[in-house]
């Protein structure tokens, strides 16, 4: 019996090793992680809805029932065919997400009387210019990340956002910080 006690231990103990603790899907992942690995939740797979990691501004998620009228009526319109859209409220306004390229969330931005700030897409940080980058480096020279934000005003100017050390920064279109947020 004790012969077999010891061989269920061991049993157990390699189990435990070669199957470690997995975290809670509930957990919040850090906004510097890559965002394809929480597109698709294997739980989630077979409902239409679409797991959402989209952190731009630190936006809250919220039914499209509770943004204004005329701000849906707004992105309704310009964006009729627009399948699996998530609405977000941040200190500017409502944010508009909805699946891209590649598997990446683009967006509309609004201010708070519903008028378009801008567009946004989630892009691959690898994807960028080696100028962007460069200069991104020059501020934060530690800086990892799988991806930005790419928000483009409604005249064409790009602005590059990231988040770093729980701060919201953003770059022109040079991927030289903006002093002047």
């Amino acid at each position: 019996m004790a012969v077999f006690a010891a061989m269920m231990q061991t049993a157990f103990a390699q189990y435990d090793q070669n199957n470690p603790p997995q975290p809670a899907q509930n957990q919040t992942q850090p906004a510097q992680t890559n965002p394809e690995m929480n597109q698709t939740n294997p739980d989630m797979q077979n409902q239409t809805k679409p797991v959402n990691d989209w952190d731009l501004y630190g936006g809250t998620l919220m039914e499209k029932k509770t943004v204004p009228q005329s701000t849906a009526n707004e992105f309704d319109t310009k964006y009729p065919n627009q399948k699996d859209v998530q609405w977000y409220s941040y200190s500017k306004g409502y944010i508009a997400t909805y699946p891209g390229q590649d598997k990446m969330q683009q967006g509309v931005l609004y201010d708070k009387n519903g008028k378009v700030i801008g567009t946004v897409s989630r892009e691959k940080y690898s994807t960028l210019s080696t100028t962007v980058t460069a200069n991104m480096k020059k501020k934060y020279p530690d800086y990892k990340s799988e991806y930005v934000y790419v928000v483009t005003t409604p005249t064409g100017k790009k602005m590059y956002v990231t988040k770093y050390n729980e701060t919201w920064s953003e770059f022109n279109e040079n991927g030289m910080y903006n002093e002047n947020k």
